[in-house]
């Protein structure tokens, strides 16, 4: 399933895009979640309530309450690894585009191929995201199998990786993990770990067990966060 938002302040186009998009779903045989804004503030609203929602954002330049170019850096800001593939009737923002690092800019109207090719290089992206972690770690990017994470873990100025059999440091914040991973499965439980919640095997009052036996704190402020994830995480498995 690839969860798509649009947004859009004109009701024609927002409605022309998502029968476009679901004829891209059949041709591909690909499953699309796909939700309608009207406004930046209706989208921003959904990731401040802290869920991370979306894979790719069709976004239009000229809202009526925002500047469409401001909600992407602000999502951004956020949850760094959703998409945007910008859709305007404007070409004066092209190179705004570059700044939210959009997956391409489409002047409207736009053929069916043209915004199929784009959506699928977006899918492709996310869907290689999705399985690996990028560190820097003494000057050379490493990518890190995802689904071999158990949790992160701040020790001063570096983050330990747990794999199962594995420990792996580098230079980060763990706050930098937490936003960069908000999207992958992973969550905030403690102020210094970080945790896969597909690796969790028993979720106690001050603490989790995961599948390996490891026994990870959990802090109060985390606590019915981590316990609400968990549970909407149980009803997809």
């Amino acid at each position: 399933m690839i969860n798509i938002a649009i947004c859009d302040d004109q009701d024609y186009d927002r409605k022309n895009l998502k029968q476009i998009l679901e004829k891209i779903s059949l041709r591909n045989n690909i499953r699309f979640n796909i939700e309608e804004f009207k406004s930046g503030k209706e989208l921003l609203n959904i990731y401040k309530r802290d869920i991370p929602k979306f894979d790719v954002i069709f976004l239009d330049i000229i809202l009526g309450d925002s500047n469409g170019i401001d909600v992407a850096k602000c999502i951004l800001d956020l949850y760094s690894s959703v998409k945007f593939i910008i859709l305007s009737s404007s070409k004066d923002f092209i190179l705004d585009g570059y700044d939210i690092s959009a997956i391409n800019y489409i002047i409207k109207p736009s053929s069916i191929e043209r915004i199929e090719k784009e959506l699928l290089r977006a899918i492709d992206i996310q869907e290689n995201n999705k399985k690996f972690y990028e560190i820097n770690k003494n000057g050379n990017t490493v990518l890190l199998k995802l689904n071999n994470i158990y949790y992160f873990e701040v020790d001063h100025r570096k983050v330990n990786v747990y794999e199962k059999e594995n420990v792996i440091d580098y230079y980060d914040r763990l706050d930098n993990v937490e936003k960069n991973l908000a999207d992958k499965g992973f969550k905030r439980c403690h102020r210094s770990y970080v945790i896969n919640i597909s690796k969790i095997k028993e979720l106690r009052s001050n603490e989790v067990k995961l599948l390996n036996e490891q026994i990870v704190p959990v802090g109060r402020k985390y606590k019915e966060n981590l316990k609400e994830t968990f549970f909407n995480y149980l009803q997809t498995v």
